[in-house]
């Protein structure tokens, strides 16, 4: 699946492909969709498969964030401008270019579109979903902080870095508001925002929790991703080289974008 992510589509064909993994394990098939991004975000790729199925059941809809109030939406729309102002005065002036064991401008390393793959075993959804009740935190707190302490082991392992305790982390926000009747109710597009975290890097599960908790409750009542959506949409207007200017510096701030993407509640069926 890397090498075929790897692969460039040229720009006067489909940007979009379907492939079939007959013998992708023993007793597994595969079945991969590849697009370009423009066309479209991870949640309406798991839509599109949903309405793949014969007979879509509402009740396996991937959960999305809670539809916004007439006051919250006003509200968020008359700050916006000043939210606007402060990102770009922050992306300046304030938010440092990543420097660490694993991005450091000064080693001059070339980077290339080659993608590597690889999987972990899987992990039963609902043992992360008892350990989140347990802890009374959510699924969401568990795996970050899971991330944390995993990227901390990775840098002083493989990076010999032991002083980074913070990278940048681009983080996709979903914007899109939940359907109103059915699956079909969702369109083939984009709707979500490149949210840049100071992601604190734990070593010690127990501790690091109650860090990044923390962050991410910050987060969720954060109006940023809004900003940064709209900021994005007005870049889209301007001239390539302005356009270019702003997004490489802001990619120059970063060191990993994360993804984590809601999937159905129960398996497909199709066929």
């Amino acid at each position: 699946m890397a090498e075929k992510q790897s692969t460039r589509e040229t720009l006067d064909f489909l940007q979009w492909r379907f492939y079939f993994f007959e013998d992708f394990t023993e007793t597994e098939s595969a079945f991969v969709f590849k697009c370009h991004h423009s066309l479209a975000d991870g949640i309406a790729i798991i839509l599109m498969y949903f309405n793949l199925q014969d007979k879509p059941d509402m009740n396996d809809m991937p959960r999305i964030a809670v539809k916004f109030s007439f006051l919250q939406n006003f509200i968020c729309f008359t700050i916006l401008p000043f939210i606007m102002i402060k990102i770009v005065l922050n992306l300046f002036f304030v938010l440092p270019a990543a420097n660490n064991g694993l991005k450091n401008p000064s080693s001059h390393k070339s980077y290339t579109p080659l993608k590597r793959a690889c999987f972990s075993e899987s992990i039963p959804l609902e043992m992360i979903k008892a350990k989140g009740k347990e802890l009374g935190v959510t699924l969401n707190d568990v795996v970050m902080t899971v991330l944390s302490n995993s990227l901390k082991e990775y840098y002083v392992e493989h990076a010999n870095d032991n002083k980074t305790d913070q990278v940048h982390l681009a983080v996709p926000y979903s914007l899109r508001p939940p359907p109103v009747k059915s699956a079909s109710d969702f369109n083939f597009d984009n709707q979500f925002a490149i949210l840049p975290l100071k992601f604190k890097l734990t070593s010690e599960f127990a501790s690091g929790l109650k860090v990044i908790k923390a962050d991410m409750d910050n987060m969720k009542t954060s109006v940023d991703p809004f900003g940064y959506y709209y900021i994005i949409m007005l870049l889209m207007l301007m001239p390539h080289m302005i356009r270019s200017f702003f997004l490489e510096l802001f990619v120059s701030k970063l060191t990993f974008v994360f993804s984590n993407v809601p999937g159905p509640r129960s398996p497909f069926i199709v066929g």
